[in-house]
């Protein structure tokens, strides 16, 4: 039976999916979602029936979650984001999530 991935924000491109995050803790109040971004993912995570849990996401000031595609092209904090998909440069998404578990 497959794993059951949550759906999230991308505090960088507003989408809501179950594609690989980085997940960024920041002191609480300090991980604020910018409004646009925050508008577009509710709007979508509405139409997939996980408002709820993305207005939680945008509430909660002591994440930020970004694809791990979106962060490395932002500037991975960290630099996690750039050794983790190395190799898949040009992958997002699904193709990103199956390089990143090898197809498992």
């Amino acid at each position: 039976m497959a794993e059951t991935r949550p759906m999230r924000i991308c505090d960088a491109c507003g989408q809501v999916d179950d594609h690989p995050r980085h997940v960024i803790a920041y002191a609480d109040g300090d991980g604020v979602t910018d409004p646009e971004v925050a508008l577009k993912a509710i709007e979508a995570a509405t139409g997939l029936g996980v408002g709820a849990e993305i207005l939680a996401q945008v509430q909660d000031g002591s994440t930020i979650m970004r694809h791990m595609d979106c962060c490395r092209s932002l500037g991975c904090p960290d630099g996690t984001c750039n050794e983790v998909t190395a190799g898949a440069e040009d992958k997002t998404g699904n193709a990103l999530l199956k390089h990143l578990t090898k197809g498992n």
